[in-house]
């Protein structure tokens, strides 16, 4: 019997598992349909669960914006502020557990939950907490803002969570052969479009475009083509674009100047990073999103195109880019122009040459937003 037999019933036995795992999910999460903007009047509840290898003071600014922002909410009883502590490295290992039961119950409890960055173990005896938080609270869509304050523009990118490629879930045979998979389903490709058109529709975004590379598969981005021109012929006033990664990354470099925002609909993951080669001022930020809970926080991945002198300044503008978005989300559209506006005069003041580090940047986004 060849060396390699066991190792293929091993690798079939996973991809079955797999395959199986994929159509439970997707059938759950069709039960708990896609997001909406809540009703006026409904409670919501903000969790902020810091990690333990945040920006310093990073979660102190977070509570302040918002308190500032939501101000009217939070005394009416709309809005509640939740903090959530005790998720950290220590506590996760002892429990033995991602997340253990009792922060869990509390995370499951908001509509809403600000994270932080947490260590994982280095033996991988524990799953992510991103992971975990994805399925405990079955988020489908990831939108990422990037942020340039340079060139004044703005790019969103929504993606799938799990759905799309799975390198988790590829195989290697010895050293004959290595398979990653990609997977879709026509229920979440549905999900994901109409969830990029109502966000784009809240915002006012007037174009998608469908990043396609046929390179990747047919099979794959089928459902999602279909889903996305379904959607743009319900949602009137929003053009849809085909467009290859190439001609993605030529419309990135048009001149500067004040432009709209651009949102780019991704049906399987792909590295749009290229896009930010040679940017010393890139603010990213992360918001994944359930039929029921938004997560959100910054990229770290930010801090890799930053400038050292500006890196905190940069990740803590991606996770107020995140906060916005989650504005905008609930339905708190004034407090999502209020907060961008000031950050981007904020930023004004670090290209008029004025002092720029952390704290004066927050003490003048304080004072632009009490000025509006």
């Amino acid at each position: 019997m060849p060396s390699y037999e066991n190792e293929i019933k091993a690798s079939l036995a996973k991809f079955e598992v797999l395959l199986r795992a994929q159509i439970e999910r997707s059938l759950r999460i069709d039960r708990q349909g896609v997001w909406q903007i809540p009703s006026a009047g409904d409670k919501i509840k903000i969790g902020i669960l810091p990690g333990d290898e945040d920006l310093p003071g990073l979660f102190s600014i977070v509570d302040v914006i918002l308190r500032t922002l939501l101000s009217d909410l939070i005394e009416k009883g709309i809005v509640e502020i939740i903090h959530i502590g005790g998720l950290h490295f220590e506590s996760r290992y002892q429990a033995g557990k991602s997340i253990p039961i009792e922060i869990l119950s509390q995370i499951k409890q908001c509509q809403a939950i600000v994270r932080g960055i947490w260590r994982e173990p280095e033996n991988g005896s524990l799953e992510s907490v991103d992971a975990a938080l994805q399925k405990e609270l079955d988020l489908y869509a990831h939108l990422t803002p990037v942020w340039f304050p340079k060139r004044e523009v703005e790019w969103l990118f929504f993606q799938d969570v799990n759905e799309g490629v799975l390198p988790a879930g590829g195989m290697k045979i010895q050293d004959l052969l290595a398979i990653d998979f990609a997977f879709s389903t026509p229920n979440g490709a549905e999900r994901l479009a109409r969830t990029a058109f109502a966000y784009a529709k809240a915002r006012g975004i007037r174009q998608i475009i469908l990043s396609i590379d046929e390179k990747r598969g047919w099979q794959t981005i089928e459902s999602f083509v279909a889903a996305c021109f379904a959607a743009a012929k319900e949602f009137d006033g929003i053009e849809l674009t085909c467009m290859e990664g190439s001609s993605i990354e030529s419309t990135f470099y048009q001149p500067e100047g004040k432009q709209d925002t651009k949102m780019v609909l991704l049906p399987y993951r792909q590295d749009y990073q290229v896009l930010f080669q040679g940017e010393s001022e890139v603010c990213m930020g992360q918001v994944k999103i359930g039929a029921s809970c938004t997560v959100l926080g910054w990229d770290e991945q930010a801090l890799a195109f930053a400038a050292k002198d500006s890196a905190h300044v940069m990740a803590c503008t991606g996770m107020l880019q995140s906060i916005s978005l989650l504005f905008d989300l609930m339905g708190f559209y004034h407090a999502a122009d209020q907060l961008r506006a000031a950050m981007a005069l904020s930023m004004d003041d670090e290209q008029s040459g004025a002092p720029f580090d952390l704290i004066s940047y927050v003490d003048g986004l304080l004072k632009r937003i009490e000025e509006m």
